[in-house]
């Protein structure tokens, strides 16, 4: 009995050193894990803010950024029917730093939409250039969607339009092929940093608001 106590407490001593000298295992962290790089891509979206400072009744679906690569924005309408653009208006929200184009749908919901810098906005269709004042071009593309009425007839202005604003040159509709609605943007900086938001209006039309930084980004 004597001697198997013995070795038992041998073997427990033995156990004792062998876990001394085994390294540590690191502890557990989650600060390496919340300081870890993200993608900076501009196909990278943020999560929707519900209250932006400056606008609050906007969802925020694109934070400011300047997207050199295709954002994409899925649809969440169900058609029939397709989605039709009734109103574009441009307006200067000087006080807060950037100027803004919204685009009204009569719709169950939002159009899809992607967006992103191009080199040359082109028609669809055809793929002829479309002439925009300005040093950078923003091309946005909504589907499903249509900007004219089931008789054919245009139900916003098609030619460009020149709000006279110190970032937007112009902007104009360079494609309603079907059920893809397409502007394009000139902006006088080359690429100036863009905000994409979405709102319902009280009247049912669902805007999708493209706003642009007034500072004179490179």
């Amino acid at each position: 009995m004597q001697r198997l106590l013995t070795l038992v407490a041998a073997t427990a001593l033995l156990a004792a050193c062998a876990n001394a000298d085994a390294p540590a295992a690191p502890p557990a962290s989650t600060a390496h894990n919340s300081t870890a790089p993200t993608s900076t891509t501009a196909a990278t979206t943020d999560k929707p803010a519900e209250t932006p400072a400056d606008d609050p009744g906007l969802t925020i679906q694109y934070n400011w950024g300047v997207p050199t690569e295709e954002v994409t924005v899925e649809d969440r309408v169900s058609v029939p029917p397709v989605p039709i653009l009734v109103e574009v208006k441009a307006g200067d929200h000087t006080a807060d730093g950037y100027e803004r184009v919204t685009f009204a749908f009569r719709a169950a919901n939002f159009p899809g939409y992607r967006f992103r810098y191009v080199q040359q906005v082109v028609q669809d269709g055809s793929g002829d250039p479309v002439q925009l004042p300005g040093r950078g071009y923003l091309q946005i593309v909504f589907n499903p969607a249509h900007a004219h009425d089931d008789a054919g007839r245009a139900t916003v202005p098609r030619g460009l339009q020149r709000p006279g604003f110190r970032q937007i040159s112009g902007y104009q509709l360079a494609g309603d092929y079907e059920a893809y609605v397409t502007y394009g943007f000139g902006f006088a900086a080359s690429r100036p940093q863009i905000r994409v938001g979405e709102r319902k209006r009280p009247d049912g039309t669902y805007v999708v608001a493209v706003d642009v930084s007034r500072a004179q980004a490179s």
